[in-house]
């Protein structure tokens, strides 16, 4: 066979393929080398992304809702820019421009036929899948040592936060740090499935369960919830493909291994974690320790005047707005729902202020900047709220309702699909095919916690982009009437 005949046909769908694995790449390892990734960033990124971006909408004009919905949400961000007293789009760093890669990566997966999507997901898989196992051994022998690791190129830390006992990578806080090896573990979950060696399933099992102890020990909810309902639908899925009873007791069935296996999955976080602390050689009760070995330098500890804190100038105390932080101005079930949400609950109250402050956010929305101004200048807190905690909500003060019924469409379009491609009794559906599926409602249920998607452009973004689309040219595959 020539190399000729092995590339694929559409040669324009594998130019789109080789410059999506590219990016991802390149946001993937940005921390390794962030001086290497800002320079790229400010040269050849800024000629790159037009490029693939126009050849997405040129030679590939997607008649599927969710990509128009997605371009139009994209159009209407611009838009909601220029509204904002904003015309030459130069503020919130040029974001807009970031967030136009989400239409190449989620045309990807429409644009690419099955063996094509199949060739992409092996080769992400094992960039994503290695890189990951190398970190999550790095992790998880700095948290049995309770020590961190430093990059010797940027000096960022790879390991236990000083002070705390939860991990994190290069510097990326322990909510993202989960976030990426979520994906690693969900990518190994669909190659399990997926490969046609059995062989390889050895080596794809060690990596799975590497990426999902380096979860546990990052002790973050939103991706141990997102990770334990996904799980839990394999669960039900394995039931429901073998079991041979009538329909109404097959709905119980599948509801009572849901719970169960949902409980089981949620009790193995704290299995590993304690098995890891009350190891003979585990460092658990020891002092944060510093690795001294020759590629490595010392750690510098971070200076508390690195830490931002909310600027008030001195005597202004009696003219700051009343903390609705504070538990005596609430009731009890208010506060108790406030802590069990780790103080997120409060941070949505505020969202509601700022609406209430600037009702014209509800059609335009707002920039970047200014989104969590009233937020911050409520909140008593020593440190400053980035984001609201919750994509929609996130996207609702940056883009209005607008933006929010185009991204509320959008999702509800990907995961109805989703799981139709997961639980339908096509008998053509493999199993690797069905846990597809599992990526994109896994990442839409961490984005509950946290405002990732639709607003923001990392690796988090990218992946459930990349994802979405390869989950949905996959559900067109065995449901060509919907396409």
């Amino acid at each position: 066979m020539t190399l000729n005949n092995r590339l694929p046909q559409n040669r324009k769908a594998f130019a789109l393929a080789l410059a999506v694995f590219g990016l991802y790449l390149f946001y993937m390892l940005s921390q390794v080398n962030f001086y290497l990734y800002r320079s790229l960033r400010e040269t050849y990124y800024l000629v790159l992304v037009p490029v693939v971006v126009a050849g997405t909408l040129y030679f590939f004009r997607g008649k599927q809702l969710a990509y128009r919905l997605l371009l139009g949400y994209w159009i209407w961000f611009v838009l909601s820019r220029m509204l904002n007293h904003n015309p030459a789009l130069t503020e919130d760093q040029y974001l807009w421009f970031d967030l136009s890669l989400m239409l190449p990566f989620f045309a990807l997966g429409l644009v690419l036929d099955a063996d094509g999507r199949r060739r992409f997901l092996d080769w992400l898989s094992a960039a994503v899948g290695g890189y990951h196992f190398i970190l999550g051994l790095f992790a998880l022998s700095a948290f049995i040592l309770n020590k961190y690791y430093v990059n010797p190129i940027t000096e960022g830390h790879l390991g236990m936060i000083p002070g705390s006992r939860r991990i994190t990578i290069l510097d990326y806080n322990a909510n993202s740090t989960a976030f990426w090896f979520m994906t690693a573990f969900l990518l190994m979950v669909y190659q399990f499935f997926a490969c046609r060696k059995k062989a390889w399933r050895w080596p794809i099992v060690l990596c799975a369960l590497v990426n999902f102890a380096t979860v546990a020990v990052t002790y973050t909810r939103s991706v141990r919830i997102a990770l334990t309902i996904t799980l839990a639908m394999l669960a039900s899925l394995a039931v429901r493909r073998h079991a041979r009873v009538n329909r109404r007791l097959l709905i119980l069935l599948l509801v009572l291994i849901f719970l169960a296996s949902a409980a089981l999955v949620y009790l193995s976080f704290g299995l590993i974690t304690y098995t890891l602390t009350h190891l003979p050689f585990s460092a658990a009760a020891s002092e944060l320790q510093v690795s001294s070995g020759a590629a490595l330098r010392s750690a510098r500890p971070i200076p508390a005047e690195a830490v931002p804190l909310r600027a008030v100038s001195p005597g202004a105390e009696e003219a700051m707005p009343p903390d609705i932080g504070d538990p005596s101005t609430h009731s009890a079930f208010y506060n108790r729902i406030n802590d069990l949400s780790t103080k997120r609950l409060e941070i949505y109250h505020c969202a509601l202020l700022t609406i209430r402050k600037d009702p014209m956010i509800l059609l335009r929305g707002c920039l970047s900047k200014d989104a969590m101004s009233v937020t911050n200048a409520i909140l008593h807190r020593p440190e400053t709220i980035a984001h609201f905690h919750n994509f929609l909500i996130q996207t609702l003060i940056l883009t209005g309702l607008p933006g929010l019924l185009l991204v509320l469409a959008f999702c509800v379009l990907i995961v109805g699909r989703g799981l139709k491609l997961f639980f339908s009794p096509d008998p053509r559906l493999s199993t690797g095919v069905r846990t597809l599926a599992l990526s994109p409602i896994a990442a839409i249920l961490y984005a509950m916690f946290e405002s990732c998607l639709f607003t923001d452009l990392d690796i988090r973004c990218l992946f459930f982009f990349l994802m979405g689309g390869l989950m949905l040219g996959s559900y067109h595959d065995f449901f060509p009437e919907t396409k």
